[in-house]
């Protein structure tokens, strides 16, 4: 992606490197500075410890610095894969599957996602605003082929499973696309987390 990016929208003001916020992001900060706005889409909900993540936003930040952060609260494939994870044939990727799950998924209130946001936010130093989409919308006017083919690309076991795996997990996912996505599943459940936090200037 970033590869993508550099290539095909390059800029002289802008350089594309590759960070990852899970981790220690001090030699970071050491060869480029602290910045003044940090932005984030749809990148957090990948990171099971979201708060270590959140703290190293902050600590990107200069003083007086914003932020603004969009990623699901909760969402499809998340819900895909906790009904995977649940089926004896994959039970050895539970903990795969599992472990990209992030704890606001499994929040049915929103203002119990709210909560939970705003204080890991407030333990990493930043003074929030959240906003939660009452619905993730991300698949609406998708095929069903296409959330099928979706969903196979993010599955993180995807590249572990055989040949005659492969084609139970297809059925399996397209079975799963077909509740989730579904009339039987209430999509307000499916929500998104639109952030913008501050650093205290001082």
């Amino acid at each position: 992606m970033i590869k993508y990016a550099s290539r095909h929208s390059a800029h002289e003001k802008i350089e594309y490197e590759v960070l990852d916020i899970g981790e220690d992001v001090t030699e970071f900060i050491s060869h480029r500075g602290r910045f003044d706005r940090v932005y984030s889409f749809y990148c957090l909900q990948w990171l099971k410890d979201q708060g270590s993540a959140l703290k190293n936003i902050a600590a990107l930040m200069a003083p007086g610095a914003q932020c603004v952060l969009v990623f699901p609260a909760s969402h499809q494939p998340g819900a895909v894969w906790s009904l995977l994870a649940k089926m004896d044939r994959w039970a050895k990727y539970s903990k795969m599957l599992l472990q990209f799950i992030v704890k606001s998924h499994y929040m049915v209130d929103k203002t119990e996602q709210m909560r939970y946001m705003s204080t890991l936010l407030r333990e990493a130093g930043l003074s929030p605003n959240i906003f939660v989409l009452p619905r993730l919308v991300t698949f609406d006017g998708w095929s069903e082929q296409a959330i099928v083919g979706a969903q196979m690309s993010l599955l993180p076991m995807n590249h572990l499973v055989t040949d005659d795996e492969r084609a139970l997990l297809f059925d399996d996912v397209t079975t799963l696309v077909r509740k989730v996505h579904g009339p039987e599943t209430d999509q307000s459940i499916f929500r998104t987390y639109i952030i913008m936090a501050s650093k205290e200037s001082g």
